[in-house]
């Protein structure tokens, strides 16, 4: 339970921050960030920004036709679905520094700001965890869902995928599936749908 977590709003302020994680699954109790970004916009125009890579923890699992049809043992930081989808590898995250070091900075970057981003609860209850985690301050901001709002604005849609949306709103999508990447898409559609 997270008893201190903020709450959803529908608003449409012009100073936010754009929040976005990459994990190593989508289980709160079994998975980990690996990326985090946040964009700072006031009066609607980017500011400044954060992004790190996260080092999750290593884990061991057991492939069983990964060494010429037989099973082996393999320990790793993210499977090869998570480094496809994302481009994050395991070298990549070996370089990383740990939650203990990211996790404090990016809050102290968002402090008490509004959050905006897409399916926006998935990220903040993974950084509320990971917050707790590391014993630093509780992430309490209130949010905004880019998807709850697309879900009024846009019903003919037959999904609302950061991807749909934004093909929707016209904003290219470079990068998908990288956290500042994913920030960015975000805001202009986010930016786009004030003005419709």
């Amino acid at each position: 339970m997270r008893a201190h977590k903020g709450k959803s709003l529908i608003a449409l302020p012009s100073d936010y921050v754009v929040i976005d994680t990459e994990t190593t699954g989508l289980d709160y109790d079994y998975c980990d960030i690996i990326e985090v970004s946040a964009v700072r916009f006031t009066d609607g125009q980017q500011v400044e920004k954060f992004t790190s890579l996260v080092k999750p923890p290593l884990r061991t699992t057991y492939s069983p036709c990964r060494n010429n049809g037989e099973g082996e043992t393999v320990t790793r930081y993210v499977d090869d679905y998570i480094t496809d989808l994302t481009g994050i590898t395991n070298e990549m995250l070996e370089a990383a520094p740990e939650p203990s070091e990211v996790i404090p900075a990016f809050m102290d970057f968002i402090g008490n700001t509004i959050l905006v981003g897409h399916n926006v609860n998935f990220d903040v209850n993974f950084l509320y965890d990971a917050a707790e985690r590391v014993g630093g301050k509780l992430l309490t901001n209130d949010f905004i869902d880019t998807m709850r709002i697309a879900r009024k604005l846009m019903p003919e849609l037959e999904h609302h995928r950061l991807s749909d949306v934004a093909a929707a709103c016209g904003v290219s999508v470079p990068n998908a599936h990288r956290a500042e990447a994913d920030c960015l898409t975000t805001a202009a559609c986010f930016e786009e749908m004030k003005q419709r």
